[in-house]
């Protein structure tokens, strides 16, 4: 979306060149002065007069989409790395040794500057770094890590015009674990495309992984040994590297003088025995020298400094010295970033303290800032300056991150910080409501760890049911159906949607385990907590009839009580449309309709003539369904009822989509998805996309409905996601596409049986059927076809049975 808000800024405005509105619109503080200097609103986005009249929401909701659009929590940039001294001929091996596609492993002590020296080569050679530093408890977790590197390969596609990343797509679609077999084939398939600009793919901080001791870590490394193999240079950096490479270098201490060099850039002149005592003392250890030059630099003179040391100093105590020598918004910067375990964008530093400051304590390299300006501390300094922080203060500074971590989209590293700010109840509610984004992002896993530590005794009822449906679904991610089963014990008093949600995940997990008859309880019981929710209305109604009759006022009481028997009515026609028993529904809806009509309830005449007329279309019966949308859309229409009027421009998209007028449905399916843009409803704009790339691939316009299904599957709207699946698949197996074509139409029928959705699940398999055709695996076409026949023969849609069982007699021997 957002790329085709800029699009739209370019073309409003053709005197701006385009590149320049990127550059603009890059940075988030700059987007209020780029658009006011535009002078648009984009349509597509937020309409004219809403902009206007509330243009600070709008622009605040611009740059909330753009960064997240910008995804910055994914960019892999190397950290900056100034000119090394005594480097020169490693440097010189490692960049004819990259060029000719070598895996490269670079080791040695903490402090010596590999993570510098391998900066230093991705930023300066012309081939597009990859960069991954592993930190424990972070993102020590194959699938982050697998997510991450999709994305970074679909940004070098997409870049150079290729393909989409493989990886990437399969990823997005899917929240199951790959095989790794898979995994490689797909990464091989990317890089292939890739063969004029290979990327270099950096590795830092491998020896923090420990795959003899932990699981995740054993599944990182037999991933790195396999991903070794593929073409494309690599550099694995750490302090020991156990993998099997093509070359190694071990890293050691400056000699005399490349440290004579780094002290004559800084102005510093010694004598020769304190030139000697200063490599004794560092062992030419690059991190230890740019303390001391540190110190010298702030008040303390080296050759004073030099002189009152007896043995060699730590670190640590070097970094105390230079602490008690720090101005206090210094400190106070420095206390905050050793909060954050994830380099921070530099606009956000500036606006916690000063540019001075942030320059100051660059200058004196006690912070490392990446080719795009995020800046970080070293793993060491972070966790020295963090270890001495009074808990009080550690609780405010994680809580100002938690807020910098969610503005950048960031919500399993925003919750960690809220839950580590002791806000344990805001940590929960943050990641449940994106949870599923996160999982997709590969955070199952590291988010699994946090949520176990969060304590049911610290929250209310309703968040312990929050977070008890938070560990279910990400224990049923990893497989740990016994532990889902022990956390969905509770009782969830909080809330009927959170009962719900457990007794599906229950049902889940007894079905993927072959507890056929134990899913089905669970799945029965989760529907009724549901339909549930839907008598609420009715039960006021009747409250309310009662109240009146006892006052007497028997006709408002009659009123009352008519409108709770429509209502109850009207929710069984919809209970059981859902359910595919269309015949008893329409008995329901029609119900509802005669008594909405005796009463002259005009939104209960519209509401049942809405839902009849998707029933008729359903049903085929299509000019009855276009008579009762009409009517539903005309009393919408003068009640000024905007989401009920688009809601039936979509359905009358659909009876039309299945009658195949396809111009029409366009027609009525852009002024429906208008009207939902305005009133920012996700999930109707959803619809609309999906209804509309049907009908452009009944059209034969592949392109349009390849791009509008690919809306639908990026919006992650779990109800029409089987549907986008599904047309992403048929264009790809139009265009020839057959394996393509047949892995997003199995995973099409496969979030249909989730959703328990039988119509969807009939075209999937007969889409699958085609393509199985079409590859000449007949057997596999038939049975297909017949699972098709046997849904819409379930459903009652006859004319469908009559279509499928045509294509299935033609495989037949």
């Amino acid at each position: 979306m957002i790329g085709d808000v800029i699009q739209k800024l370019a073309d409003h405005s053709p005197n701006q060149d385009y590149a320049k509105i990127i550059k603009v619109l890059s940075s988030p503080e700059s987007i209020s002065k780029a658009i006011a200097k535009l002078d648009v609103a984009d349509d597509n986005y937020i309409p004219r007069g809403t902009f206007y009249r509330k243009k600070e929401k709008a622009l605040a909701e611009f740059s909330r989409l753009l960064l997240q659009h910008l995804k910055l929590p994914l960019r892999v940039e190397p950290p900056q790395a100034p000119p090394l001294f005594g480097r020169e001929t490693l440097i010189m091996d490692c960049r004819a040794e990259i060029v000719a596609d070598k895996k490269i492993g670079l080791y040695g002590i903490s402090g010596v500057g590999k993570t510098a020296l391998s900066g230093y080569l991705a930023n300066s050679l012309a081939f597009p770094p990859f960069w991954f530093s592993f930190q424990l408890g972070l993102n020590d977790h194959l699938a982050g890590l697998l997510f991450v590197l999709g994305h970074f390969l679909q940004q070098q596609l997409t870049r150079h015009e290729k393909p989409s990343s493989s990886l990437f797509t399969m990823l997005m679609i899917t929240d199951k674990d790959l095989k790794l077999e898979l995994v490689l084939d797909m990464i091989s398939q990317d890089l292939s495309h890739l063969t004029d600009n290979p990327p270099l793919f950096c590795f830092d901080e491998v020896d923090l992984l420990r795959p003899a001791d932990l699981k995740n870590h054993a599944q990182i490394f037999t991933f790195l040994e396999e991903f070794a193999q593929l073409s494309s240079p690599m550099l694995f950096v750490g302090q020991h590297i156990s993998l099997a490479l093509d070359v190694y270098h071990l890293l050691e201490g400056l000699p005399n003088p490349a440290i004579q060099q780094l002290l004559t850039k800084h102005k510093i002149s010694l004598s020769t025995s304190d030139m000697n005592r200063l490599q004794t003392f560092t062992q030419g250890n690059p991190r230890l020298l740019e303390l001391f030059i540190t110190l010298h630099e702030i008040d303390q003179p080296l050759t004073e400094l030099l002189g009152s040391l007896t043995e060699t100093p730590s670190v640590e105590v070097l970094l105390n010295r230079v602490w008690q020598r720090l101005d206090s918004d210094e400190a106070a910067l420095l206390l905050l970033l050793s909060v954050i375990r994830r380099p921070i964008p530099l606009p956000d530093v500036q606006n916690l303290s000063s540019p001075n400051t942030v320059l100051s304590l660059l200058n004196r390299h006690l912070l490392q800032q990446s080719k795009h300006g995020a800046l970080s501390l070293s793993q060491t300094f972070r966790e020295i300056i963090y270890s001495q922080l009074p808990i009080e203060e550690k609780q405010l500074f994680h809580l100002k991150v938690a807020e910098i971590r969610a503005a950048y989209g960031e919500m399993t590293a925003a919750s960690y910080h809220f839950h580590m700010g002791d806000k344990p109840e805001l940590a929960v509610w943050l990641w449940y409501q994106h949870r599923q984004s996160e999982i997709n992002q590969g955070q199952g896993t590291v988010a699994l760890l946090l949520f176990e530590a969060i304590p049911l005794s610290r929250l209310t009822p309703k968040t312990q049911d929050a977070l008890s449906i938070i560990r279910a679904e990400l224990y049923k991610l990893v497989g740990s159906y016994d532990m889902v089963r022990h956390t969905l014990r509770g009782t969830f008093r909080g809330s009927r949607i959170l009962k719900a949600q457990a007794k599906r995940l229950e049902g889940d997990v007894a079905e993927l385990q072959s507890y056929y008859g134990r899913a089905i309880q669970a799945y029965q019981e989760g529907l009724e907590t549901v339909e549930q929710l839907a008598y609420e209305k009715t039960i006021f109604h009747k409250n309310l009839s009662w109240g009146h009759l006892r006052e007497r006022d028997l006709e408002t009481a009659w009123y009352q009580a008519q409108l709770a028997r429509y209502e109850a009515e009207n929710m069984q026609g919809d209970i059981q449309m859902k359910r595919g028993n269309f015949s008893e529904a329409e008995t329901y809806f029609s119900s509802a309709l005669t008594l909405a009509r005796s009463i002259n309830y005009q939104e209960g005449i519209a509401k049942s003539c809405d839902g009849l007329g998707v029933l008729f279309g359903y049903m085929e019966r299509f000019a009855e369904a276009e008579t009762m949308l009409k009517e539903a859309e005309t009393i919408f229409l003068k009640t000024g009822r905007l989401t009920k009027l688009a809601n039936t421009y979509t359905n009358r998209t659909l009876h039309n989509l299945l009658a195949e007028n396809f111009e029409l449905v366009i027609e009525l399916g852009q002024k429906a998805l208008d009207l939902f843009i305005q009133l920012d409803e996700t999930d109707g704009m959803t619809a609309c996309r999906q209804n509309m790339s049907e009908a452009y691939f009944g059209l034969g316009r592949l392109d349009e409905a390849e791009q509008l299904a690919w809306q639908v599957i990026q919006a992650e709207e779990q109800e029409h996601l089987p549907d986008g699946l599904r047309v992403f698949g048929e264009v790809q197996f139009k265009r020839g596409n057959l394996s393509e074509a047949r892995k997003y139409i199995q995973e099409s029928i496969n979030m249909a049986q989730q959703n328990q959705d039988q119509y969807l699940e009939a075209y999937g398999w007969r889409a699958l059927g085609q393509v199985h055709q079409a590859a000449e695996k007949h057997h596999d076409a038939a049975q297909a076809f017949e699972q098709a026949v046997t849904l819409f023969e379930a459903i009652g849609v006859t004319s469908e049975v009559a279509k499928t069982l045509s294509l299935r007699d033609n495989v037949l021997p």
